[in-house]
């Protein structure tokens, strides 16, 4: 009783001299994939590239394993495999960034065997099949995109270029992207094209996102080496929503930076660990249509989601067991470390982490006593309610 009492006395002590702490970051993680009970990573090791076929389901490219998967993203079961390792159209070496055409072709860039590889259904045999797509020109292709014309767009990392290919394989020679000196390729990743036929190249070597008008003249570029705040270090791959932000791979930082199209800086998630939402070298990535954004994240063989802050929904409390509640239905949570019931421990997980709470869940579901923010004054809310 007299443990209790402290903790009590500290908690209240605390509440009128601690800073408050506010939730105003754009983004928060959900739990990550690998944490369903139907997840099985055993095939994820070090996965590297993600592309979206359809709702709900993404192909995830392993080249350790020289193979190719297709996840329901909902519960992280593994639909179907393609791929081993060799030369023959539908094996793979060091498979890496993938994407799909409006037919729901897939192409992926098979780094070690110089070209791309296209999968698609077959509705006669009832199976995907593989073929070779294209290989003229390219060296070591890591990063592929498609236009709204389903031409393909390939960035050759060993050949410090970025190739266009016409559906029928054959390479559009007609093609430029035009550099000053000072921003050639050195070891492009990746390439998008966007609905105005602006193109998008992760200039890895030099840290940049280069943009391209449909002429392939060079209209800006945002980064530059380095740790800063949107400062990039060898980033691997990024994307694009339908709002026309770029989200990307920040690899080497340990985080994904999410830019306007003109590159200003509009949020920045992620962070060195392998706990809820943290990565260790992001690879892959791409959006949905709801705006959830997808990450490979490779060396912790797992696949991350992360949201926006504004959604209603919970996520799970570091230190907790289950995704939080509101038990007795009055707009506030109480069962904080979510194990189904309101008890002493919710108040201690709340205490602890007031700060992650106020960064990562909906201010308006842990705000328990209404004074519009989080602060500690709110603990002591939630065990007076106990």
């Amino acid at each position: 009783m007299r443990h209790l009492l402290v903790v009590i006395f500290v908690l209240i002590l605390a509440s009128a001299i601690a800073p408050v702490v506010s939730a105003e970051t754009e983004y928060r993680y959900q739990t990550s994939m690998n944490l369903s009970s139907s997840w099985d990573p055993s095939h994820l090791q070090r996965p590297f590239g993600i592309g979206l076929v359809e709702p709900g389901f993404a192909w995830i490219t392993v080249p350790g394993s020289n193979e190719i998967h297709k996840y329901n993203l909902a519960t992280g079961e593994r639909v179907a495999s393609q791929g081993s390792t060799g030369t023959e159209p539908g094996q793979f070496r060091a498979p890496g960034g993938i994407t799909a055409d409006s037919k729901g072709n897939l192409y992926v860039a098979d780094q070690g065997n110089h070209r791309i590889q296209r999968t698609y259904w077959d509705p006669v045999k009832q199976a995907y099949q593989t073929v070779v797509f294209a290989s003229e020109g390219l060296q070591t292709p890591t990063g592929v995109g498609v236009d709204g014309d389903d031409n393909v767009y390939v960035a050759d990392m060993g050949g410090n270029q970025v190739l266009k290919y016409r559906q029928d394989g054959s390479q559009d020679k007609g093609f430029w992207l035009y550099n000053p000196e000072n921003e050639t390729f050195v070891s492009p990743m990746n390439v998008i094209v966007d609905r105005s036929n602006n193109t998008y190249v992760l200039n890895s070597g030099r840290g940049a996102v280069q943009v391209y008008n449909r002429f392939g003249n060079l209209t800006t570029s945002w980064g530059g080496i380095g740790n800063g705040t949107g400062q990039l270090n060898w980033p691997y791959s990024m994307t694009i929503d339908t709002q026309g932000d770029v989200f990307v791979s920040d690899s080497h930082n340990d985080r994904i930076q999410k830019y306007s199209p003109n590159g200003t800086l509009l949020a920045s998630f992620g962070g060195e660990g392998s706990g809820i939402g943290q990565l260790s070298t992001p690879a892959g990535i791409t959006v949905d249509s709801s705006g959830i954004v997808y990450v490979v994240d490779s060396v912790n063989n797992r696949i991350v989601t992360f949201k926006k802050q504004d959604s209603a929904d919970t996520v799970m409390i570091p230190g907790g067991v289950g995704v939080p509640r509101d038990m007795d239905d009055d707009g506030t949570i109480d069962d904080v470390n979510g194990n189904g019931r309101r008890d002493f421990a919710d108040v201690v997980l709340y205490f602890n982490q007031m700060t992650w709470i106020a960064g990562n869940e909906p201010l308006s579901l842990f705000d328990i006593n209404k004074n519009g923010r989080i602060d500690f004054a709110d603990a002591v809310a939630l065990f007076n309610g106990l």
